[in-house]
C-alpha cells in the first residue's frame, strides 16, 4: 500500500504561516459498495465490482497504490488491529462501526466512520407532483435501495400529500420488478438473504401496527429468486 494520504500542519516560512502536507501512512477502507482506497475491503456479498476496479487499476497504477482483499467478516477485525495500518476509513452500520472503533483503539489508529442514517426527504407545497415523483422513487430505490445514502423516509406538506403520493404510485406501478439480468427489468431482487429477510420484517412491522400501504404490501415468499 503506497504512503499516499496526507495530513496537513502549519509551519512558519520567512515570518509567514503556510499550510503544508505530511505523508500520512497505510490507509484501510472497508465499503459496502464499490468505492476507491488505498486497500479496500469490498462487503464479502458484493466483492466483483471492487476486484474488477483493481484489475482495471493494475495497468495504471504503480504495484501497491491500490489494493483490494477480499474475505469474510474476520478479514476487517484483522485489517483494523494490524499495527502496519495507520488509519481505518469505514462505511456500514453503526454496531459495526463501534467494532472497527474498539479495534482500532489498541494503535491510536486514526479513523472515518460513515456509519447509517434514517436519511429523510422533504416535500414543500410549492412542487410539481408529476416531476418530483421520479425523484423521490430512484431516491429510494436506486440500487433496489442497497448504497448508504437512500431515502429511507419521506416528508410530504398536506398540501400536495395526496397528488405526491399518487404520483410515486402511478410511477411505482411502470417499474418492472424481475431478472437483474434482464435488459427491460428496473428493479432486481434483493442481494442476499440477510438483507431480504430484514426488509420482509420492515412489512410485517407495518402491517401488524395498521399502517396503510398505497401500493404493494404483500410478499409472495416462496417466489424463485
Amino acid at each position: 500500500m503506497a504512503h499516499i494520504t496526507t495530513k496537513p500542519r502549519m509551519t512558519e516560512l520567512n515570518a509567514s504561516k503556510s499550510l503544508l502536507h505530511d505523508i500520512f501512512g497505510r490507509v484501510f477502507a472497508i465499503f459496502a459498495e464499490m468505492k476507491p482506497g488505498l486497500a479496500s475491503e469490498p462487503s464479502p456479498f458484493t466483492p466483483l465490482c471492487t476486484l474488477k476496479l483493481g484489475e482495471i487499476c493494475q495497468k495504471f497504477l504503480p504495484p501497491g497504490v491500490f489494493n483490494v482483499i477480499s474475505g469474510g467478516d474476520d478479514l476487517g477485525k484483522w485489517m483494523t488491529a494490524h499495527p502496519g495500518i495507520n488509519k481505518i476509513a469505514f462505511t456500514g452500520h453503526t454496531d459495526t462501526g463501534k467494532h472497527v472503533m474498539r479495534s482500532a483503539a489498541d494503535n491510536l489508529k486514526r479513523l472515518t466512520l460513515e456509519l447509517g442514517g434514517n436519511d429523510p426527504a422533504i416535500v414543500l407545497p410549492d412542487v410539481d407532483p408529476e416531476t418530483v415523483a421520479p425523484e423521490l422513487f430512484w431516491g429510494a430505490h436506486q440500487n433496489n435501495g442497497q448504497f448508504c445514502n437512500s431515502i429511507k423516509r419521506v416528508y410530504i406538506h398536506e398540501d400536495v400529500y395526496d397528488d405526491v403520493r399518487d404520483a410515486l404510485v402511478e410511477f411505482a406501478k411502470g417499474m418492472k420488478v424481475g431478472n437483474g439480468a434482464d435488459a427491460d427489468t428496473a428493479l432486481g431482487p434483493i442481494q442476499n438473504l440477510p438483507q431480504y429477510e430484514k426488509v420482509n420484517e420492515y412489512i410485517d412491522d407495518c402491517a401488524e401496527n395498521g399502517y396503510t400501504f398505497a401500493i404493494g404490501g404483500e410478499v409472495d415468499k416462496g417466489a424463485e429468486g
